[in-house]
């Protein structure tokens, strides 16, 4: 660009100013100021049309440029948050617009859906599985968004998992996540170790079968095995679940890796047109759901709609009288194809109940139906609590990327 043309670029744009500071602010100059302003600008732009040289164009310049470093306030001289305020304004009413009424993005809290989709899960290390190397933990962290865990034994004992009334595991809520404590006993005493874990996130079905009990399948597998060997144990500071692990100092506990749960963007403009379908991912409120305590928002499949009766012939599930369509994890639970479970028998569909929906509301099941709080548990979902459908999974970069089933 030569130099003339670079003068007039710097021209044009001081005019632009110069017309921005009037428009805002001729209420708040001096009367004099406004009609120096108007003067001092229409030369600039008589020079420019009459193709003035660097010299004519730089003097008109000096003389708008000074009045407005006078009486410009928070437009000239040019500051980043009041120059841009206009198009960061815009932006966010864009950004707003678009998530309230198009697609709005969404975290898997749990594992209620999988296989289709995944909530945080785990890969748990060890002399079979080692943990990656620097360079591929790092790439790990970018496709799949991992938290790395590595606990030390804090002394030297046996294992003991500390357990709730319920007999799960004892966690406790820090207010930004939660906490578990292993404890390591010995005849000396006990000494602790806390990990601090996400607020949805489970120990029971990968991380502690994986670590201590390699060949059961399930946590109800452990906790029937450990009663029926006097394996449950109650001290004077709680119920344990006792590992038969011993460790030493220094020793490692636990080595895993959390996944991120999968990010979805929802389409909440389709169902404005058309009405949810059967076999649908649909996303809810549950503000308007009376056994589910707050305003959270979940995803299940539509599995009926007004005026439908269901019933479970485990693996199947039965709408009105016929096994149930509309959707591939029907069809993969009923044949419990891979990790498909088959859907089974739990609250309101214990084995020979039906359950008749009422008009204006649906039915929503997970497709992980054994590890599934559905409408089995807290009932119908209103119609009008339904924001959307899943669209697409944007992340992590795993084979389920790309379009929602």
């Amino acid at each position: 660009m030569s130099k003339n043309s670079k003068t007039r670029t710097a021209a044009e744009h001081l005019v632009s100013l110069a017309d921005k500071v009037y428009h805002y602010r001729k209420d708040l100059m001096p009367e004099r100021a406004v009609e120096d302003l108007i003067r001092f600008r229409d030369k600039l732009i008589l020079a420019l049309n009459e193709k003035s040289d660097d010299a004519s164009l730089l003097h008109r310049m000096d003389d708008l440029e000074a009045l407005m470093k006078k009486h410009g306030g928070n437009i000239y001289p040019q500051k980043f948050i009041p120059e841009n305020v206009e198009v960061i304004l815009v932006a966010a009413i864009l950004a707003i617009g678009v998530r309230s009424y198009f697609f709005q993005p969404f975290k898997i809290p749990t594992n209620s859906m999988y296989p289709t989709y995944n909530g945080m899960t785990t890969e748990v290390f060890n002399e079979q599985n080692p943990r990656p190397g620097t360079l591929q933990s790092m790439l790990r962290k970018l496709m799949l968004w991992t938290s790395a865990y590595e606990i030390k034994s804090p002394g030297e004992g046996e294992v003991l998992l500390p357990l709730s009334k319920d007999g799960h595991l004892a966690y406790v809520d820090s207010g930004s996540g939660r906490d578990y404590t292993v404890v390591i006993k010995n005849d000396l005493g006990m000494k602790a170790v806390t990990l601090k874990l996400p607020q949805e996130f489970s120990l029971e079905e990968n991380v502690i079968i994986k670590t201590f009990y390699p060949g059961l399948k399930s946590y109800s597998d452990v906790l029937s095995y450990s009663r029926q060997n006097g394996l449950v144990e109650s001290f004077s500071n709680g119920v344990f679940l006792k590992t038969g692990k011993h460790v030493k100092k220094g020793e490692e506990l636990f080595n895993f890796d959390i996944l991120t749960g999968d990010m979805l963007f929802v389409d909440r403009i389709s169902y404005h047109f058309v009405k949810p379908t059967i076999g649908d991912p649909i996303v809810f409120r549950t503000d308007e759901i009376p056994e589910i305590k707050g305003d959270f928002y979940y995803i299940k499949r539509l599995v009926g709609t007004g005026g439908d009766t269901l019933q479970v012939d485990a693996p199947y599930l039965i709408r009105n009288e016929k096994p149930i369509s509309g959707a591939d994890a029907f069809l993969k639970n009923a044949g419990r194809e891979g990790e498909y479970p088959g859907y089974s028998y739990y609250g309101m569909l214990k084995q020979g109940d039906t359950v008749t929906v009422p008009e204006h509301y649906f039915y929503a099941m997970g497709d992980n139906s054994s590890n599934s709080s559905d409408s089995r548990v807290w009932g119908f979902v209103p119609e009008t609590s339904v924001v959307g459908r899943a669209f697409c999974i944007y992340y992590p970069f795993t084979k389920r990327w790309g379009l929602a089933k």
